[in-house]
This record gives structure tokens, C-alpha cells and sequence, in this order.
């Protein structure tokens, strides 16, 4: 049986594009086991005219593989979700999290969360946007046989 989000992917039309990018590390002595890779992706649909959904996506540097487009779908859904569920209110959305809401850093960080699930409502349009983190809510609950993308 295909994976939902797999299926909604191609459903939508969607395309992923990854470029590697380089960083310098914080610490060159950092293990190889626990070394990071990012990339930055590009979730868009060539019929649809909206701005692309643009992010940087970690992978373990262990992977060999860059980033499926079902993970990078899965982590945006995961933000736009938890997003959502806190009916988009700073002070629900940061307790989530165990953030002060009055904090700078909160506030800009729940600003960028918000115009990144904003480019992903356009980018689906609404009923495409709600079937998405419809199917995130199915695929994160536990009893869920689906295998959850490692942590990033």
C-alpha cells in the first residue's frame, strides 16, 4: 500500500529540489556519528502559480542520500500543525515548545514559522493545505505504522 503523504506528493504535483550547502562547523571535533549535512529545499508546483516553499533541511552527514520529499513534506506539515493546533496564538504555540512568548527570539521564531506555513497554504491552496496536515495528524499518532523521519 502507498504511503499517504507518498501518494499526496504525487497527487499535487509537487517537486523537491536540494542543494547542498556548506557551513562551517562549530566544532571540527564533533563526531562523524553525530555531524549534521544541510540543505536547502525547494518544495514547489510547477502548475501553480505561488512562491515556493524554501527551507533548510538537516540530515545526519552519515546519510548518503539528500533529502526525500516526503521528509522535508513531513517536517513543514509538522510545523504547520503544531502551528494550527494553537489556532496560531504566540502564547499556546510557544508553550508547546517551553518558550517565553514575550521573549525577541520567540516572537521572531513563531514570525518565520508563520510565513512558512503561510507559503505552504498557498502553495497547496486550502483544502490541499488542511488534507496535509490532516494526513501529518494520522501519520504522527501512535498507532501509526508508518515510520516517523529521524528527529532533525
Amino acid at each position: 500500500m502507498p504511503d499517504p503523504l507518498d501518494r499526496f506528493v504525487d497527487e499535487c504535483g509537487l517537486r523537491l529540489t536540494a542543494e547542498s550547502l556548506s557551513v562551517a562547523p562549530r566544532d571540527v571535533l564533533t563526531p562523524i556519528a553525530q555531524a549534521e549535512q544541510h540543505f536547502l529545499v525547494t518544495l514547489s508546483r510547477p502548475d501553480v502559480v505561488a512562491d515556493p516553499v524554501r527551507l533548510v533541511f538537516v540530515t545526519p552527514l552519515t546519510s548518503p542520500e539528500p533529502p526525500r520529499i516526503r521528509d522535508v513534506l513531513w517536517w513543514a506539515a509538522s510545523d504547520a500543525w503544531t502551528l494550527e493546533e494553537g489556532r496560531r496564538e504566540i502564547r499556546t504555540w510557544a508553550a508547546v515548545f517551553g518558550y517565553p512568548p514575550d521573549d525577541a527570539a520567540t516572537v521572531r521564531l513563531f514570525q518565520h514559522q508563520t510565513g512558512q506555513a503561510d507559503t505552504l497554504l498557498n502553495l497547496l491552496g486550502e483544502s490541499g493545505y488542511r488534507r496535509l496536515l490532516n494526513l501529518y495528524d494520522r501519520d504522527s499518532s501512535p498507532s501509526s505504522d508508518v515510520p516517523h523521519p529521524a528527529p532533525r
